[in-house]
């Protein structure tokens, strides 16, 4: 029930579905909302994937109408009322799921930002751009937003920098910082704020971006090196801080902001203070063209063609996948001999 979550689900049935398994998508309304195309474009390839939408019962334990996914909350007390929510919604029966129709066509709506960040990127110089997402869930706060964006600007680097998954108040607030301040005149021609969804493996994949500043999700993780993109780590909170140490400590393709304290969801007084001369200084050590700069770029490229071998056919992802189907095939028959 999270964005980070949605993903690789999606990612999964497609593969699974290349397998010539008949794969269905189990979500509420608005998470298929954010999924539908996707799934639409699959369809349209010939993959067997279908999508049923079951309702959230998030009335029933207080939430407002619409609250499906957790980067729509705001205190501890949702987190906690939307997985009781979640787990109601867990009992509908297998039965109601496979009778229930595959929805009509899905008609295909464009991002104006996809075209936009990819056709600006297009006049950048190779690894030259620094993209900056901190996910769909962040709990950075205004004062360290604004931060990372000064930092941004200190860098005298192009950039990326997209805004999402902060509640509204905060992202007003940072809109409203981004006119008044003059921050947007400023980095006119070599910076661009994106406010919601960009096409993240699309921008990663542009050989103009040099690196990429994250929060360390581990989808966020896993597309920086499958690209083999050098980060910029800056863990929020859970398993992101090993995430970091992975990519920092044991493959060596990643700065770290520094950041050692985790930020908890719903309290205010929780997080850390970020500078922008924290951010400048990750920035340029990432960029640098020294011995460290290209080694880590190096590896960086090398795990990146690891990556893209993996589930290549006859890669190392591609045969498991293949044997986890089989083995789904066997054990269903045995029970079925049962």
């Amino acid at each position: 029930m999270a964005q980070g979550h949605l993903i690789p689900m999606v990612d999964i049935g497609r593969l699974l579905a290349q397998r010539d398994v008949i794969v269905t998508i189990v979500t509420t309304p608005h998470n298929a909302g954010r999924v539908q195309n996707t799934i639409a474009r699959a369809i349209e390839s010939g993959l067997p994937i279908r999508l049923v939408q079951l309702q959230f019962p998030g009335k029933e334990v207080g939430l407002q109408d619409g609250v499906e996914n957790v980067d729509m909350l705001y205190s501890r007390e949702e987190f906690f009322d939307f997985f009781t929510a979640a787990n109601k919604m867990e009992e509908a029966t297998c039965a109601s799921i496979i009778l229930t129709k595959l929805p009509p066509s899905f008609r295909f709506q464009g991002y104006h930002s996809m075209d936009f960040c990819l056709k600006w990127l297009d006049s950048q110089q190779p690894n030259s751009v620094i993209y900056a997402c901190l996910g769909s869930i962040s709990t950075v706060k205004c004062p360290e937003l604004i931060e990372l964006g000064l930092g941004l600007e200190a860098s005298n680097k192009p950039f990326i920098w997209v805004l999402r998954g902060n509640d509204t108040t905060t992202s007003n607030q940072v809109e409203k910082w981004i006119k008044e301040d003059g921050f947007e005149e400023r980095i006119k021609g070599r910076g661009l704020v994106v406010v919601g969804w960009a096409p993240q493996v699309l921008i990663l994949s542009h050989p103009a971006i040099g690196g990429f500043l994250t929060h360390c999700g581990w989808n966020s993780t896993v597309e920086g090196i499958s690209v083999g993109v050098p980060l910029i780590t800056l863990p929020l909170f859970a398993d992101q801080f090993s995430n970091e140490k992975l990519v920092v400590q044991i493959l060596k393709i990643g700065v770290s902001l520094g950041i050692g304290k985790p930020t908890m969801f719903g309290d205010e007084k929780s997080g850390f203070m970020m500078k922008k001369e924290d951010v400048k200084n990750a920035i340029a050590q990432l960029m640098d063209e020294g011995n460290e700069g290209i080694e880590r770029r190096k590896r960086a490229k090398e795990f990146g063609e690891k990556a893209k071998k993996a589930v290549e056919v006859g890669g190392s992802s591609y045969i498991n996948m293949t044997l986890l189907v089989q083995d789904i095939i066997q054990q269903s028959s045995k029970i079925c001999l049962d």
